[in-house]
């Protein structure tokens, strides 16, 4: 059903407007989120995700017209993430009044609000992981196995790199699946998947080169800004050679193998009562407190954790499958090497090798030179 509500025309207008229009590009947003950095033209792709996901979960496919044009209105009218999180919730508060016949506000009816939200997100809700096509087969569903391996492929890197003192900044327990209770977040980690090639690709960049600034690199799927990146640097960071193209090359191979230009962003699906995670500790509380109906919503449906310990023997319930940022663009990615690309990053040691060979046999002629002289 979900799959139903992405693929419609209307909804796919709006993630291109999403990521492409100023109205919605320039939001004032945290700096980061669960500890992520969220760039300005990704983030109201991810928050119309996120709202879009908890509909379904809440209202299933009740008004869903309706629910789209004031969700365009309040992502376009808004400027703040937290004005724009209240206004969806107060949405949300709205449709579930409506739907339950809800018109005054009362004790019991306030009751009413608070326990069907809990319901329907908590008890009947799910929790998300948010992943690469790559690493989806049709049979197996998420193959955690591919998964592990691909990530114990970076082992090597991850120690070249620390020989140089150049933290990659993978969670040690990076092959193992975790899950998250956001949407939003699921949202960012399938766009931005595997972590492993997203870090390497970019955030590598940006932790140890100040003029790097946050970028959408990895995101729009930008093969040789990435690659390009990277190599330089590396070369900054004078890496060996041999080391620094086996990083290179590593790079490259895996792009490629997981068809990262191509691939669709997916996430997982998996019911809170099969991990024991369908209840909130101070849920009488809540129903029991003098806060108002959109405080308490706010509580149900905001993040507790996101790092949920690796599930691996539990199957998810269903799968979705996220719109290619290319494809809403239309935009088509090349991998073809480019041969000024080749040689910059196979031959500029090589070349700087020269040039240096070339400077110390000049030295040492005019220091011989000097001592002839002096001789005479």
């Amino acid at each position: 059903m979900l799959n139903k509500f992405l693929d419609r025309v209307e909804v796919k207008e709006m993630l291109v407007e999403a990521i492409t229009q100023s109205k919605f590009v320039q939001k004032e947003i945290p700096n980061t989120f669960c500890g992520e950095k969220i760039t300005q033209e990704q983030y109201c792709l991810y928050i119309i995700l996120d709202a879009l996901i908890k509909y379904y979960i809440i209202l299933e496919d009740y008004e869903f017209n309706f629910y789209l044009d004031q969700l365009k209105r309040i992502i376009k009218k808004l400027q703040t993430h937290n004005d724009i999180v209240v206004a969806v919730n107060r949405l949300l508060i709205k449709l579930v009044k409506k739907k339950l016949g809800i018109k005054e506000s009362t004790n019991n009816q306030k009751e009413a609000i608070i326990s069907y939200f809990y319901d329907k997100y908590i008890k009947q809700g799910y929790l998300y992981y948010g992943f690469s096509e790559s690493f989806y087969d049709e049979e197996k569903g998420l193959d955690k196995d591919k998964y592990s391996k691909e990530n114990e492929k970076v082992v090597p890197i991850q120690e070249i790199l620390s020989k140089y003192k150049i933290d990659l900044d993978l969670d040690k327990e990076s092959k193992h699946v975790k899950f998250t209770d956001s949407p939003l977040m699921a949202s960012f980690y399938a766009y931005n998947s595997p972590q492993f090639l997203y870090k390497l690709g970019l955030n590598l960049i940006i932790k140890n080169d100040k003029k790097n600034l946050p970028n959408n690199s990895f995101f729009f799927r930008e093969y040789h800004t990435c690659l390009s990146k990277l190599d330089t640097l590396l070369k900054k960071k004078e890496i060996s050679l041999v080391e620094k193209n086996r990083i290179i090359a590593f790079f490259k191979d895996e792009w490629k193998e997981l068809k990262k230009v191509s691939e669709k962003p997916m996430i997982a699906f998996i019911k809170r009562n099969k991990l024991h995670q369908d209840y909130l500790d101070d849920y009488k509380e809540l129903i029991a407190t003098e806060d108002d109906v959109e405080s308490i919503i706010h509580n149900i449906l905001n993040i507790k954790r996101n790092d949920y310990e690796d599930i691996y023997n539990i199957l998810p319930d269903f799968y979705i499958k996220l719109p290619n940022v290319n494809d809403l663009l239309n935009k088509e990615e090349n991998l073809e090497e480019k041969p000024e690309e080749t040689f910059n990053i196979d031959n500029s040691y090589g070349s700087a090798t020269f040039l240096a060979i070339i400077g110390l046999s000049l030295i040492a002629l005019g220091i011989f030179l000097t001592i002839i002289m002096m001789g005479r």
